[in-house]
């Protein structure tokens, strides 16, 4: 090391010495040398190898210690170099040319020459080489020439040199450039008027105006502005550029609730004004980008059915946050509508109580934030057991490791040591006997379950297929019961025949017609009626192929009856239905000669003829029409009537 001493003026009395700091780059801490007040050579020793130190000197007087120099910044050799010879030539000699100045750079000689190189010599001349030296240090590998004329030639030298003295030079030449003219610009007179719009929390209207394009503000000769903008809050205080070529512009892509400085300039060619008097202003709330922070929970002293929540504000708020709504619920499968909802205010606080809790119960605690234009984003879930209520127990679970673990409510919240399976050294084979632990006859106890679950499923399905079986078998016998047996069969059915059940089209109107053919009980029988007298034989016959009486018919529903023989009435089971008016066989007190006739009329398939009926004509089967000839209502047995005496 070799210095000067201070200026006497600053000495503040006679130098006792110097005190030498120094110490390796990677090293925190530095080594301390004391040298004697008339030193001005030191030598560092016991140094490592191609190694950087850092090294700097203070005096000391009576007084004490003055202040250090600047850290100077040397590195070790790698190998002791040899200096019983001159350096070699320096390499990749490289010139710049500029109209006044020269930049001339190069590399330090062949390492492999060993050779201790102390500093390089630059020479230069207009069209000589050597004119001027500069002699410049080892590590210097850059040098630019000023003061040069321009448009000339010069010749550059550079070699390397040490205690043996100056090695060969290495030769270059170079022109210097013609000399610039400067144009002298006048300067554009920067827009004014520069007013904000904010149109919404991302984007404001910047409007100005240009004084120098007239009353007519057009731009015609093809300049543009430039707009600067610089948000004023955050870290990210980095300024954006945005050009126009209108006398407005729409920025874009800002943080809400920021507020920005705005500034704009004109240029027109290689002219340009200075930058226009800056407008601040502030964009448009927005709802919260995020949500709070490091919620946590605390347990309240001697009150197990109270906890303090402790939260930080979120990042982004985007606005003035105006409260805070806290969730929390014993069942976290709930939907976010259906946990219990306390409110935070005013926006300030940052930490509130939670009563009312139940004791030796879990809870789940989450929170978000709200401000003027909304409610941000929901944190993150909180697990928090309540104490008992001898205030034993209870605290903050932590949700990466299982609730079933012993002393899971201690403070460092960690499972015990047999929590974890045992970590097998790398290339050690696992313990053959230890896998067959968990094995039961062969099997693990995964598949063991497995086939359990499997068989308890199987006999599940097998259960409900053959109730299903069973409850159809049985209603299936309950149709059955209801129908009516084979021997009740009309007798105008042919055997073989079909048992055809159009259905019953006849609505809305009032003539006669049969019942429903359609129900079970009353299809098999149609009604019969005979035009012979009724002591006759064949009407014996058919009365006796009737079926019987069936006690089970509404009577309000029959208005038919059969005589036989017995005079007694019997009840057809196939029957006529009357809609709004009944239709009863009545027997006058006409002469013995007229027998009673029931008239049969079969219609035509598609109309039926009342002269009764009061509504439309409607299309139907083929039906029998009974035309009566009795003008009484009453309804009597044939059988019964007197015979008039002649």
């Amino acid at each position: 090391l070799r210095w000067e001493p201070p200026p006497e003026e600053t000495r503040n009395g006679l130098i006792t010495g110097y005190k030498i700091r120094f110490k390796k780059k990677t090293d925190m801490r530095s080594r301390t040398v004391t040298t004697d007040g008339n030193r001005r050579l030191y030598a560092l020793v016991n140094l490592e190898k191609n190694t950087q130190y850092q090294v700097k000197i203070a005096p000391i007087n009576v007084n004490g210690t003055g202040p250090y120099t600047n850290k100077l910044r040397a590195t070790t050799f790698r190998d002791d170099l040899d200096e019983s010879v001159v350096p070699t030539t320096p390499r990749k000699l490289r010139v710049t040319s500029y109209a006044t100045s020269i930049r001339v750079s190069w590399t330090a000689p062949e390492p492999e020459s060993k050779i201790m190189v102390r500093g390089y010599t630059l020479g230069y001349g207009k069209g000589i080489a050597d004119v001027y030296m500069e002699v410049l240090g080892p590590d210097v590998n850059v040098f630019t020439i000023e003061s040069l004329e321009p448009n000339a030639e010069y010749v550059i030298t550079v070699r390397a040199y040490n205690k043996k003295g100056d090695g060969p030079p290495k030769y270059q030449t170079a022109k210097t450039s013609e000399a610039e003219v400067v144009e002298h610009l006048t300067p554009m007179m920067p827009p004014v008027g520069l007013k904000t719009i904010v149109l919404s929390s991302s984007t404001v209207l910047l409007t100005w105006t240009d004084t120098s394009l007239g009353s007519s503000q057009r731009n015609t000769d093809n300049r543009f502005y430039t707009v600067r903008y610089t948000p004023l809050q955050g870290s990210g205080r980095r300024n954006r550029d945005v050009n126009s070529t209108g006398l407005n512009c729409h920025i874009d892509n800002l943080k809400p609730y920021t507020k920005y400085e705005f500034s704009v300039k004109v240029i027109k060619g290689r002219r340009q004004s200075t930058w226009s008097m800056s407008v601040l202003n502030t964009t448009e709330e927005a709802g919260p980008g995020s949500a709070p922070r490091d919620l946590t929970t605390i347990s309240i002293e001697k009150n197990p059915k109270a906890v303090r929540l402790n939260w930080q504000p979120p990042i982004t708020p985007n606005g003035q946050i105006t409260g805070y709504l806290i969730f929390y619920t014993t069942d976290p499968n709930l939907e976010d509508v259906d946990w219990v909802v306390e409110g935070v205010l005013p926006g300030e606080r940052l930490t509130t109580t939670i009563k009312g809790l139940t004791p030796d119960t879990t809870y789940y605690f989450k929170m978000q934030t709200r401000n003027s234009k909304g409610y941000g984003p929901i944190s993150p879930t909180v697990i928090y057991k309540t104490p008992k209520s001898d205030g034993t127990g209870g605290g903050k679970i932590n949700p990466e490791y299982p609730p079933d673990f012993e002393n899971q409510f201690n403070t460092d919240n960690f499972p015990p040591k047999d929590y974890f399976p045992p970590v097998q050294p790398e290339g050690q084979e696992p313990n053959k006997a230890d896998e067959g632990k968990d094995k039961v006859g062969g099997l693990s106890t995964n598949i063991i379950i497995i086939i359990i679950a499997s068989v308890v499923g199987a006999v599940f399905c097998v259960v409900i297929i053959v109730v299903a079986i069973v409850f159809c078998r049985r209603r299936d016998y309950g149709e059955r019961g209801k129908r009516p047996p084979q021997g009740t069969q009309s007798p105008s059915k042919k055997p073989g025949q079909k048992d055809l059940k159009p259905p019953d089209l006849w609505i809305h109107h009032d003539p006669m017609e049969l019942k429903s053919l359609n129900k079970p009980d009353r299809s098999d029988s149609m009604l019969t009626m005979s035009t012979l007298r009724r002591n006759s034989q064949d009407s014996k016959s058919i009365d006796d192929n009737l079926p019987p009486y069936r006690p089970d018919i509404d009577k309000s529903n029959s208005d038919v009856y059969y005589c036989g023989e017995d005079s007694f009435p019997r009840r057809s089971q196939g029957m006529m239905r009357s809609k709004p008016s009944k239709l009863s066989i009545s027997v006058d007190t006409q002469g013995p000669q007229r027998e009673p006739v029931a008239m049969v009329t079969a219609l035509p398939n598609g109309m039926s003829q009342d002269n009764q009926s009061q509504g439309h004509p409607r299309p139907g089967f083929p039906r029998t029409q009974y035309n009566m000839q009795y003008s009484s209502t009453p309804r009597v047995n044939a059988g019964d009537m007197p015979q008039p005496s002649s």
